[in-house]
């Protein structure tokens, strides 16, 4: 099912902390963007920090129409 809305330009992330393997657990539902973030205190605050300033730059270049590349929806550089 994913793999069908994501043909759709549909974007998924997984956010997961850090006593999880965010990674394998994204491949396995076919999500190519993911986090993942230390389970405290300062690490929940970083994490909702960078998942804003990605979403907010995601949302810019669906209106500018630039394409973010697989893979680097979290990516600051």
């Amino acid at each position: 099912m994913i793999e069908k809305l994501k043909s759709q330009n549909w974007t998924f992330t997984l956010i997961g902390t850090d006593n999880l393997d965010v990674e394998s657990m994204a491949h396995s539902f076919a999500i190519d963007e993911h986090l993942e973030f230390k389970e405290d205190e300062d690490g929940t605050h970083s994490m909702f920090e960078k998942e804003r300033r990605s979403r907010e730059r995601f949302n810019f270049c669906i209106a500018s129409e630039a394409a973010i590349p697989t893979g680097k929806f979290f990516d600051e550089d």
